[in-house]
């Protein structure tokens, strides 16, 4: 049975929240933010919910919301009050609430965000579990930042529909595991789930993968036809990665299929109902798609209902620490190695990167200084390239140096910088200023180099073929 706290000082409310609500949770009545304060801490791990007034004589509930925010950054605290007003409800947000309500209100209303708080509580107590299978050492999703707890409480509050779902991010953030904690916290958890990746199949075989196909629906078509992933995955959940690279004429079919439920495969005329709940994602700018005619606008108000918005790893930089630990845990038997720590130069150095391939690309690296340095701690190949390159690590200390004398209040940045720049400018001079060679030379993608070079101000020109 969950654990409610009540703070409220009408003791009315109190004894009829705590009648309306205790047959279904452990409800814990307090007429004062103190003894709010108190019950929280006497439980932090088993509260799920604090439903918290406002105003309440002596310390007010924003008072306890600032103590709650804290020491328990992650339990949902809903505000009450009587008086509804637009600056009450912008500061409660703004200062980390869950949600805000307005007395009167319905109780069913209060289950309702309870069990939605519920879900994003167990979400964010240390990672978001994707079932037994992760406890094997599959992926998580790793992260407590404000940007990630964000995630976690849309996570919360979808997984227990069937709305169809949009999550959009950059390359790397994974989409997909968002997409699958949906699916194991929600009703369909233990039924298909099945990937499909748009960008990957190609374009005339994108329909048949789909929606299948009838025998003889084309050359080449399967004797006794096919099932398609539609069919595949009734009564369970289909994830459409990458769905902005479904072409137009498709996209008018997908859309039927969305608001009828109801397939046609290729060469067929029968309509086969299909109950799936569909799951999307994409790294591309929909709206831009639809304003410039490459996506149906219908398409995107009718999967972009419930939407979930992955932040780049840039903007969650308190989050790497944790995830190169997990990472080299996780990497580590691979190769041979026990890892016991990561050094603080190494998460240092990481914090300072941009991270244009975010969450897969730290990834990488870790795999890769797991495979190449030895050791129980985690640490930069920095040292062990200076002790064998005297020259190297003297224009590296002359750069430190300079940066130092500088002044800047962000040295560590600036140094890193500087030796960025100078690579990418030594690659494309090495290269004849061919971006495609580059790349390879540096191991980064093409348009890593170009945004790179943009930022630090270098012409790139790929010569002509």
């Amino acid at each position: 049975m969950g654990i409610v706290i009540l703070v409220d000082d009408d003791p009315d409310i109190r004894y009829s929240f705590g009648r309306a609500l205790g047959r279904d949770y452990d409800v814990r009545a307090c007429a004062s933010a103190e003894e709010g304060l108190a019950a929280v801490e006497a439980d932090p791990g088993g509260v799920d919910l604090v439903l918290l007034d406002i105003r309440m004589p002596g310390r007010d509930g924003f008072w306890l919301l600032e103590r709650l925010r804290s020491s328990h950054p992650n339990l949902p605290v809903v505000m009450v009050t009587a008086y509804g007003d637009t600056e009450t409800a912008i500061r409660a947000m703004k200062q980390g609430a869950y949600d805000y309500l307005v007395k009167p209100f319905d109780v069913g209303h209060v289950q309702t965000l309870i069990e939605a708080a519920r879900k994003q509580r167990a979400l964010t107590r240390s990672a978001v579990s994707l079932g037994p299978e992760a406890e094997a050492g599959a992926d998580r999703i790793i992260g407590n930042s404000p940007a990630m707890v964000r995630v976690y409480k849309r996570i919360g509050q979808l997984a227990a529909t069937s709305l169809p779902c949009l999550i959009t991010g950059e390359t790397g953030t994974g989409k997909e595991l968002v997409a699958r904690a949906l699916v194991h916290h929600g009703d369909r958890a233990g039924r298909p789930f099945l990937v499909v990746d748009c960008a990957a199949v190609p374009k005339d075989l994108l329909e048949s993968e789909l929606f299948g196909y009838e025998e003889g629906a084309f050359t080449g078509a399967r004797k006794g036809g096919k099932l398609g992933k539609f069919e595949l995955a009734h009564g369970g959940t289909l994830f459409l990665d990458e769905i902005a690279e479904i072409p137009v004429d498709l996209q008018a079919k997908l859309l039927r299929v969305l608001q009828g439920g109801r397939i046609q495969r290729v060469g067929g005329a029968e309509e086969i109902p299909v109950d799936v709940r569909v799951v999307a994602a994409t790294c591309a700018d929909l709206e831009a798609r639809v304003a410039d005619g490459t996506f149906r606008s219908d398409l995107f108000y009718r999967i972009n209902v419930g939407r979930i918005h992955l932040p780049p790893l840039r903007e969650r930089r308190e989050d790497i620490p944790a995830l190169v630990r997990y990472f080299a845990r996780k990497h580590g038997a691979a190769v041979g190695r026990t890892v016991t720590g990561v050094s603080e130069d190494l998460i240092r150095t990481f914090q300072a990167r941009s991270w244009p391939g975010n969450v897969r690309e730290l990834e990488n690296e870790v795999r890769r200084l797991l495979a190449s340095t030895r050791g129980e701690v985690l640490a930069p190949e920095l040292g062990v390239a200076c002790a064998e390159d005297t020259a190297v690590c003297s224009e590296l200390r002359s750069l430190a140096a300079r940066v130092l004398d500088e002044g800047p209040t962000d040295a560590f940045h600036s140094f890193v910088a500087r030796a960025e720049a100078s690579l990418i400018a030594e690659a494309l001079e090495r290269t004849g200023g061919n971006v495609s060679a580059a790349a390879r030379l540096l191991g980064i993608t093409r348009l890593t180099l170009r945004k790179k070079a943009e930022t630090y101000g270098i012409r790139v020109r790929d010569p002509a073929v």
